[in-house]
């Protein structure tokens, strides 16, 4: 049974990021495997008197994090899909990436907030970190709709994000990184 790693962080994208993953697991006979993580905020010395409020804060958002999971999971399971969930602390990147690694996925999949260039230079994207080091397959779901373009129809447009945004498989990454079997090198 493959297994289909599906990060989601309960914003407005968890609907669309779960029925794509709903439907590719049902496709490929697979599992999902729901991943949450839960960001920790940055510590800084001159917030030391609001140091137990922070802590509350990721300790309410631990609790309503596996609260959600459980109702995703018994929606899923309704719908005949195989669930497990998993909440973890951490960089979000890194810790899905660890997930997948860990569970042997064949697929990845996740939204995309679709922040502007300046956002994502400053603060970074799940998504991007993902796709550059993900051992499988990457599916990023837009959370927008695409804008209607005059020359053509959105729905063509949203499928292609979806296309755009797969990694090489890793078979393709180990014949790009093979050496030539004529020169001996690897090829460009």
């Amino acid at each position: 049974m493959k297994t289909v790693v599906v990060a989601i962080d309960f914003s407005p994208a968890t609907a669309a990021v779960m029925a794509a993953a709903a439907t590719l697991a049902r496709v490929h006979r697979g599992r999902l495997v729901l991943v949450h993580v839960v960001q920790p905020p940055i510590y800084l010395p001159e917030y030391g008197g609001m140091l137990e409020t922070i802590v509350s804060i990721v300790h309410q958002t631990e609790k309503a994090g596996a609260r959600f999971l459980i109702q995703w999971k018994r929606a899923l399971h309704r719908r005949g899909l195989a669930v497990t969930t998993v909440q973890t602390d951490g960089h979000p990147a890194t810790e899905i990436l660890q997930q997948a690694r860990a569970r042997r996925a064949a697929l990845i999949v996740l939204g995309s907030h679709g922040h502007s260039a300046g956002y994502e230079l400053m603060a970074g994207s799940t998504a991007c970190g993902v796709l550059k080091r993900a051992p499988c397959p990457v599916v990023v779901v837009p959370v927008r709709p695409p804008r209607r373009q005059s020359h053509g129809d959105p729905r063509r447009r949203a499928a292609l994000t979806l296309i755009r945004c797969w990694s090489p498989l890793p078979s393709a990454r180990r014949a790009a990184q093979a050496p030539s079997r004529r020169s001996g090198r690897a090829s460009p």
